[in-house]
């Protein structure tokens, strides 16, 4: 069978013309360098069609640092211009969020071939480690680290990703991703053993969860009017009663339970705001997943921050700044207030991380402030940015030499060593990597709806949810 790619008349027609010509047909991404595009493949062409016309669309509606990726994408293309394995690690991930969209398992395949070569090729990188590459190094490991499903490749490609950045340092100001360069400083790196138990729900913090599924419900007789966002915020309900049954879990164990609000932080965004005829309520629904996903890493300190709460907190602070532009602009919009009140928990997770975190003295002030200085749409808009695959000379007010590096190399090799571009999903654990052959089920998260019996125990004390609200009513 064939991957399912999503192609329209449309995407055709495009391709074609980008075939024929070699013009990008995404100008407004301002790609420098661009990719010889002429070396892809008409599947691979596809694939990059799919991320530049999401991040296209995404950023020309306003909503491209609303989500995670997409305002990134543009980096990680241009890096890819020079660096083969980062154009592979573009193809797996467009590919993986097509699985997702399609439940397709031969795209899932797809996805998990080119994350081989994306793995070959960063792995080869790696043993040549240099300062000219080290923005290729970083910009693979980062699109590889948000494809995991495991939590060895995981832990193991951000324990490399820590390497990669500590080897940055005398040059960090000429990287483009110096905004993540400098908030993974405060993150600890996590520990791949997947025996030892991950932190379990403690007196003081485990209310949060209760307050998480509180604010939930109380945002949801708003939005019953937004396509899908009923059901969408019974699924986060449904996850977070889940969660209550997990016990000191092993960090793998931890991994896989939370790998299904890990998905939607990354591809739910864009589903949803590209569909919606209410932006204004659907971000602050979004702003829900997103401040759950900082809830919950507020348990569990094996995750180090990196897993959920830094991917989360930049969507939450510009959803709030797009909002309260909003109320300026017009302050008598009812729905715009509404949104505002919705956001009081997603604001105060993102103070409580990094406050966590030792982010002391750095305050959120959504309404005034244009950007934050630990946000991760940094990507895009790194300081100095130099282009790969140029001659970059060390400057003179640099004290380490690039001889420094054969130390780094041998590092980087022995922390990416866990890395398996396989997940390890049931239903995915036999393939055949070069005919795509495939047994069992995609591994893109479809959660099913919801049973509304389940709410009726809720209100347990242990959960710090002491009622307040009759959920019933909600489904009526």
């Amino acid at each position: 069978m064939v991957a399912d790619l999503q192609s329209t008349a449309e995407a055709e027609q495009d391709i074609d013309e980008w075939r024929r010509t070699g013009i990008f047909p995404f100008p407004e991404l301002r790609l420098r360098p661009e990719p010889q595009w002429h070396l892809l493949s008409a599947t691979d062409l596809r694939l990059v069609h799919h991320v530049a016309s999401v991040s296209t669309d995404m950023q020309l509606k306003g909503y491209g640092h609303c989500t995670i990726w997409t305002a990134q994408i543009p980096t990680f293309l241009s890096i890819a211009s020079s660096y083969e394995f980062v154009m592979s690690s573009i193809l797996a991930f467009s590919a993986t969020h097509l699985a997702w969209l399609t439940g397709s398992s031969e795209t899932d395949n797809l996805a998990y071939h080119h994350r081989g070569v994306a793995l070959k090729g960063l792995q080869e990188a790696i043993g040549s480690f240099s300062r000219q590459s080290s923005d290729a190094v970083l910009a693979s490991s980062i699109l590889l680290s948000w494809q995991a499903t495991e939590w060895r490749s995981w832990a193991s490609l951000m324990q490399g990703t820590f390497t990669v950045i500590n080897a940055m340092q005398p040059w960090k100001e000429e990287s483009r991703f110096l905004s993540f360069i400098d908030e993974h400083l405060t993150l600890p790196s996590p520990q791949v053993s997947s025996l030892a138990p991950a932190t379990a729900y403690n007196s003081e913090d485990s209310p949060i969860l209760g307050r998480a599924y509180e604010a939930i419900v109380r945002i949801h007789p708003f939005i019953i009017s937004i396509e899908d966002g009923s059901r969408r915020a019974e699924e986060l309900m449904a996850f977070l009663q889940d969660l209550r049954g997990v016990h000191a879990p092993t960090s793998e164990q931890l991994f896989e339970v939370l790998q299904p609000l890990r998905a939607w932080l990354f591809w739910l965004p864009t589903a949803m705001l590209e569909s919606s005829q209410s932006d204004t309520l659907t971000m602050a629904l979004l702003a829900q997943f997103y401040s759950t996903a900082l809830a919950v890493d507020s348990l569990f300190p094996v995750l180090g921050g990196a897993y959920l709460g830094s991917l989360s907190t930049a969507p939450i602070e510009e959803i709030d700044r797009i909002l309260y532009g909003r109320q300026v602009h017009n302050p008598y919009d009812e729905e715009v207030r509404i949104a505002l009140s919705m956001m009081d928990f997603p604001r105060e997770m993102v103070l409580t991380f990094r406050d966590r975190l030792g982010y002391q003295g750095q305050h959120f002030e959504a309404a005034t402030t244009q950007s934050s200085p630990y946000q991760f749409h940094g990507l895009s808009l790194g300081s100095k940015s130099t282009t790969p695959g140029s001659s970059n000379e060390p400057s003179s007010g640099y004290s380490h030499s690039l001889e420094d590096l054969s130390i780094a190399a041998p590092q980087l090799q022995s922390h990416y060593a866990e890395f398996s571009p396989r997940p390890s999903i049931r239903g995915l654990e036999e393939r055949t990597f070069a005919g795509f052959g495939v047994a069992g089920n995609s591994p893109a998260y479809s959660p099913g709806f919801v049973d509304e019996e389940q709410y009726s125990n809720f209100g347990d004390p242990s959960w710090g949810y002491n009622g307040g609200f009759v959920a019933p009513t909600l489904w009526t």
